[in-house]
């Protein structure tokens, strides 16, 4: 119903008549504009982003966030996080360094043991060397030759002793300082852990950097981040606005963005108040068309928006606008309904009225909008063209409006 509504209002627009039994229009020469229509919201130009700290390491769960859209101050605190498991974590690491403070009092303590002992031992080993190489029997004329090579046997013992004596000091005290090595290492870890959870405590509350609007990102769905969401750090939590320039994110159907480009000029209008209407240019276009929601076929184009003004009073990040983009405007060409098109061996023909009879006549399609389209040839404005195929049974349409017949483009 409102399809026909619309062809009759295009055909009335473009001079159409009926005559006979042929439906007929006339040829105009006068300006045709193509729109399109997007929807989508405002957004800031310039913001700064709050995201979640990066200090936590791990997931965190939102445990309190202020109302979006609320004005804060700078210092103002804009969300809270659960610190239920960082304090685990502190007190864990808090619990580690203890028993890592009292491994290394008892590492020092038995090394400091072992150390004597292993001096005593040298030292007796030593004292043992000493008596055997002052007490040598080395006098062929008073002791026998079984007893010579007996006593410096004993000598090399004693040195042997000695020698063994003083490394087994030296490889104790090496492995001592090894063990106090490795105590030290654990320490350190748990002091690590500490400070991690200390500064994961620390960062919990995320405060405004300055005086602005808090805005909350929103995932695919559309919805804004809760308390009791889990979040990861780094990603962005919320922004702050600048308000004095915004500009407007919206999306153009795929089959509808045919020559959308930067520079394209645009009129947007608030959904909250549709009665003013903002001028706009296009900024800038994706450069492939995406699903606006998962799992949803069909495909838009993104565009950005900058408009010629901002109304603080009235204008706030996130409103949905509707936006009438215009993507092509031909001054001076000749209209005629996208009806009165046809297609015959591959190229756009019209049925001119010639008196009581219509002639083919081959044309160009320059362009086309809603209903209409632009045209070249052997065609003069006031030329009455059929809007159905008079070689038809009776004239009715075959193929009328174009798009069935490929006569568009």
């Amino acid at each position: 119903m409102r399809a026909g509504r619309f062809l009759a209002a295009a055909l009335l627009a473009a001079g159409c008549g009926v005559e006979s039994t042929v439906p007929t229009c006339r040829v105009e020469r006068r300006e045709l504009v193509r729109e399109v229509l997007a929807d989508g919201h405002l957004q800031a130009k310039k913001s700064t982003p709050i995201p979640v700290p990066q200090e936590a390491r791990q997931p965190m769960r939102v445990e309190w966030l202020i109302a979006d859209g609320s004005a804060v101050a700078a210092g103002d605190l804009i969300a809270r996080f659960d610190d239920s498991g960082f304090r685990k974590e502190r007190e864990g690491a808090v619990s580690d360094r203890s028993k890592a403070d009292l491994k290394l009092e008892s590492q020092r303590t038995g090394a400091t043991s072992e150390g004597r002992k292993s001096e005593l031992d040298a030292a007796v080993a030593r004292r043992e060397r000493e008596v055997a190489e002052s007490f040598q029997l080395t006098d062929p004329e008073i002791f026998s030759l079984h007893e010579r090579i007996e006593s410096e046997l004993d000598r090399d013992l004693a040195r042997e002793k000695e020698e063994h004596a003083l490394a087994a000091r030296d490889v104790r005290g090496q492995v001592a300082m090894g063990a106090e090595a490795l105590i030290v290492l654990e320490r350190r870890q748990a002091e690590l852990g500490l400070g991690r959870a200390d500064s994961a405590l620390a960062a919990l509350a995320v405060t405004a950097p300055h005086d602005g609007l808090v805005v909350f990102q929103r995932d695919w769905r559309g919805n804004p981040v809760r308390p009791g969401d889990t979040v990861w750090p780094g990603q962005r939590l919320a922004e702050l606005p600048e308000l004095a320039t915004l500009q407007a994110e919206v999306f153009v159907l795929e089959a509808d963005a045919g020559g959308l480009a930067v520079g394209a000029v645009a009129e947007v209008r608030l959904e909250s108040h549709p009665e003013r209407l903002f001028e706009a240019t296009v900024e800038r276009v994706d450069k492939v068309a995406k699903p606006r929601w998962r799992g949803s076929p069909v495909q838009y184009f993104g565009a950005t928006l900058a408009l010629a003004e901002t109304d603080p009073g009235v204008m706030k990040p996130g409103q949905r606008v509707r936006a009438r983009l215009t993507l092509e405007r031909r001054p001076d060409v000749l209209v005629v309904p996208r009806a009165a098109l046809f297609e015959r061996e591959g190229r756009a023909v019209v049925h001119r009225r010639a008196g009581r009879r219509f002639e083919e006549v081959a044309v160009t399609i320059e362009a086309t909008a809603a209903g209409l389209a632009a045209i070249s040839g052997e065609i003069s404005p006031g030329d009455r063209l059929a809007l159905a195929d008079p070689l038809s049974e009776g004239g009715a349409p075959t193929g009328a409006g174009g798009a069935g017949n490929g006569a568009t483009k």
